[in-house]
């Protein structure tokens, strides 16, 4: 297990080391130790709970769906916290992706990682994020934003796609777990 972690800090630290060096060459780039503190947080966490969740796995395609799993959330939490999918960052309507991820998160810790039913968690995941995107484009929020509502749809859309690919990964590690 420590060779777990060890592995786990020396890959966010070298993913922590990108924005560091463009820093050095750009201005579009500007971190403050509060954004490589958070980041680091996220990708070690993120490390962290693959390399635990994936030794649970029943065979390769379930580690794969473990992983887009847990890349998907990372990516949520990240894009929610730089621009914000429903206007900007600080838009308190963004606050309901947080929902979307207990629901991933119970699901997950409710079916106990079981391949057949994280077919429905995700599944559910992908739903949810699509009805995030209808709830706030209804109620006109997130209006400041550029090109409203095509990026708010078509962000949505990309996270939708991406739990549903996590749910087919999911089904068919299910499947081949039926096989064998």
């Amino acid at each position: 297990m420590k060779t777990i972690g060890v592995r786990t800090v020396f890959i966010t630290l070298g993913i922590l080391l990108l924005p560091l060096i463009a820093m050095q060459f750009t201005n579009e780039v500007t971190w403050d130790i509060t954004d490589f503190l958070v980041g680091g947080i996220l990708f070690l966490v993120t490390g962290l709970s693959y390399e635990v969740v994936s030794t649970k796995a029943v065979n390769k395609t379930h580690r794969i769906g473990t992983g887009v799993t847990l890349f998907t959330s990372l990516l949520l939490i990240w894009v929610n916290q730089a621009v914000g999918l429903i206007g900007s960052e600080n838009n308190p309507a963004n606050l309901m992706y947080v929902g979307l991820l207990g629901v991933v998160f119970i699901g997950a810790t409710m079916s106990r990682l079981k391949a057949d039913t994280m077919v429905w968690v995700m599944s559910t995941a992908a739903v949810s994020q699509i009805l995030v995107a209808l709830i706030a484009i209804i109620a006109g929020w997130g209006q400041e934003g550029a090109n409203w509502p095509w990026n708010l749809a078509v962000g949505n859309l990309i996270f939708a796609l991406l739990w549903l690919g996590s749910a087919g990964l999911f089904g068919l590690a299910a499947q081949k777990q039926r096989v064998s």
